[in-house]
């Protein structure tokens, strides 16, 4: 995946990014820890420089929900949504791969990854 547009989305990621280096295969949150407020921000950004329509984009799907630690909402997933939790805890998402990232800016849409599972 050595190609100029490439280039500009790996160089986009790792200006947001406290990572040395991102390879096409890099989850955004899982490898990269982008979430919180970096993640809207993120994805706005891309947007924006890659001319890339995010109308199909639902962020919590990818990032989880925007919320501080609360253990009375994790026990209660924990609890009775058991299989919304992923081995380590954490809400499951469908992963962002940097790959996607160059897809959507070769496409100028965001790919359809509901076929992806969740991690």
């Amino acid at each position: 995946m050595e190609d100029e547009l490439y280039n500009r989305v790996e160089a986009f990621v790792l200006k947001r990014t406290a990572h040395p280096f991102v390879y096409p295969e890099a989850r955004l949150f899982n490898d990269l820890g982008i979430d919180g407020v970096d993640r809207e921000e993120l994805m706005v950004e891309f947007a924006k420089e890659f001319g890339v329509d995010l109308d199909s984009f639902v962020l919590s799907r990818h990032f989880g929900p925007e919320l501080p630690f609360n253990p009375l909402v994790w026990l209660y997933w924990k609890i009775f949504t058991p299989n919304s939790l992923n081995e380590r805890g954490q809400y499951k998402m469908v992963p962002i791969m940097v790959s996607d990232l160059y897809e959507a800016a070769k496409t100028k849409r965001f790919p359809d990854l509901s076929n992806r599972p969740l991690e």
